[in-house]
């Protein structure tokens, strides 16, 4: 359980599992961080991914955010659960991709 990440050629993929909380924090901004400097797409599997705490929500805004600003691609799919902590929080209308179940976002 966890975030793992895979880097390929052209594009970093971040996977999620279970839930994602606080204690997950430092690790994904890392990882985040990493991935800017890279400055390559990026792509967000949540589709295993529980629940997201606040704390979560807030650094894939800044990753939202960040990639528009660096004109790279970033796409994501979601679990129901990832998504649904997303749309209550709001999350969902600040990120650069639409949020939907399951499919991948282009």
């Amino acid at each position: 359980m966890g975030i793992t990440q895979q880097r390929e050629e052209h594009k970093w993929v971040i996977k999620f599992e279970g839930p994602i909380t606080l204690s997950s924090a430092e690790d994904l901004k890392q990882q985040l961080m990493a991935w800017c400097s890279a400055g390559q797409d990026l792509e967000l599997d949540l589709t295993h991914a529980g629940p997201l705490d606040i704390s979560i929500l807030q650094l894939l805004w800044a990753c939202s955010r960040e990639a528009a600003g660096r004109q790279v691609r970033l796409k994501g799919r979601y679990s129901e659960k990832a998504g649904l902590s997303l749309q209550e929080s709001g999350f969902d209308c600040y990120l650069s991709f639409p949020v939907r179940s399951e499919a991948w976002q282009e």
